[in-house]
C-alpha cells in the first residue's frame, strides 16, 4: 500500500496496530508530489494478469530498498 499521508505523526497509534510505514518520497505516482510512504506488514500478492493499469512504477533501487524493508518486517 502506498500513501501520502505522514504516518510518522501518529507513530505511536500505527505501532500499536501492527503497521509499519517506511518513507519513499515523491513520484509519478502522485500528481501533486506529495511525499509518500509504503505499508511493510501487509503485501498483496496480485496476478500481473488481472492488474488492469500501471499509474507509475518505482525506480529500481526505491523499489529494491522497499523490498528489502518489507523482507526485515516480513522476515524473510
Amino acid at each position: 500500500m502506498l500513501s501520502s499521508k505522514d504516518h510518522d505523526r501518529d507513530a505511536a497509534d500505527e505501532a500499536r496496530h501492527g503497521r509499519v510505514w517506511t518513507d519513499i518520497g515523491t513520484g509519478d505516482w502522485d500528481a501533486r508530489r506529495r511525499p509518500s510512504e509504503v505499508r511493510l506488514d501487509r503485501l498483496l500478492v496480485l496476478d500481473p494478469s488481472t492488474v488492469r493499469r500501471e499509474g507509475a512504477a518505482l525506480d529500481r533501487g526505491r523499489f529494491d530498498r522497499v523490498v528489502a524493508d518489507a523482507g526485515r518486517v516480513q522476515g524473510w
